[in-house]
């Protein structure tokens, strides 16, 4: 049997999932009410229009919870179904105009062959095994007409990092082991706070995606570089920075970042290319730290908006912790404004 026929048998969601979106948070809400939630949907609907063919075509949105997306397909003229093993989520989503059943990512009652679009923009970080993803992978592959569409969606390896020190708690001891841990180990255990769930690094959600068996995967930086900028502005502040210059600039900020692989690039040197000058020279062992950190704009953005002081601020100390937390991470070097070069000259 082709790999792509195959069935699961009775996938179970874990319950941890089921806990968080029927009981902990209104998904419904979240796409809406803050900025970078704001920038998220903006940013998904425009990457999709990019690709999606002309309306009226099928569209399968798999994991679509209480229908934030559907909505809008629908609007815009596609036939959409949506699948969500939440019953709060299905209850939701039928009021979009969006025909609904409840279900699960690794087994689809949807024929072969039969829709032009299949979305995933939440199975496949719900999902911590390999198999589990790639089971959901071949079940969309199977769906899909042959030349149709596929889009799926991964929560970024390092976001955690980010959206703590934006918090202003990710200094504290406890925190910054969690966090430590999911950098390490790209899961999430479900047991405190947000619900279990897996963190791709770009190349890892572009090689899965490959691997199901589609052509031509790219893999695109839904928020951008500066939506932790928005964030931790909103959660200093307590004001909302939805139609605000800062959420503008975010937006041209995600869509100027396209043409740059995530965080390898930076202005006037990478990385890379700054270690390699340096070794270049003849100075052995050659190593390059980014100094700042990826989280010194979230500083930057918050003074200058609300024109405080950070210095000895918990938010200073998180985006300190955030530095020292990235020096093993060289994807993050880019997202630092100085980089800082060390070698040795041969003895």
């Amino acid at each position: 049997m082709s790999p792509h026929n195959a069935r699961m048998t009775s996938p179970e969601v874990a319950p941890e999932i089921v806990r968080f979106y029927s009981e902990t948070i209104d998904e419904a809400d979240r796409l809406a009410t803050t900025a970078d939630g704001r920038l998220e949907m903006v940013r998904t609907q425009e990457l999709l229009r990019r690709y999606l063919p002309q309306p009226p075509a099928t569209i399968l949105d798999v994991g679509g919870g209480p229908g934030a997306h559907a909505r809008w397909l629908v609007a815009d003229g596609y036939a959409v179904h949506l699948i969500d093993p939440i019953p709060r989520h299905i209850e939701q989503a039928g009021r979009t105009g969006a025909s609904v059943e409840l279900g699960d990512a690794r087994q689809l009652t949807a024929a072969d062959a039969s829709y032009d679009v299949v979305l995933l923009l939440g199975p496949l970080y719900h999902l911590l095994d390999r198999a589990d993803r790639d089971q959901a992978l071949t079940e969309a592959y199977r769906a899909l007409k042959p030349g149709g569409l596929l889009a799926a969606a991964g929560i970024n390896r390092y976001a955690s990092l980010f959206e703590h020190t934006a918090f202003a708690h990710l200094y504290r001891e406890p925190m910054e082991k969690s966090i430590s841990g999911i950098l390490a180990t790209q899961t999430h255990d479900g047991k405190k706070a947000f619900t279990s769930a897996y963190f791709h690094s770009g190349e890892q959600l572009r090689d899965e995606v490959a691997a199901a068996g589609f052509g031509g995967a790219e893999v695109y930086g839904v928020e951008g570089p500066a939506w932790s900028l928005l964030a931790a502005t909103e959660r200093h502040t307590g004001e909302s920075l939805i139609d605000s210059p800062m959420f503008e600039s975010a937006l041209t900020a995600a869509r100027m970042a396209e043409p740059s692989t995530p965080y390898t690039s930076a202005y006037f040197h990478s990385g890379e290319q700054l270690r390699d000058e340096v070794a270049a020279a003849g100075f052995g062992g050659a190593e390059v730290y980014g100094v700042e950190g990826p989280a010194w704009s979230l500083l930057a953005a918050t003074e200058r908006h609300t024109g405080e002081s950070l210095i000895d601020s918990p938010m200073f100390e998180s985006a300190l912790t955030a530095a020292r937390m990235a020096e093993p991470y060289p994807e993050l070097l880019a997202a630092s404004s100085h980089l800082l070069a060390i070698g040795r000259r041969p003895g």
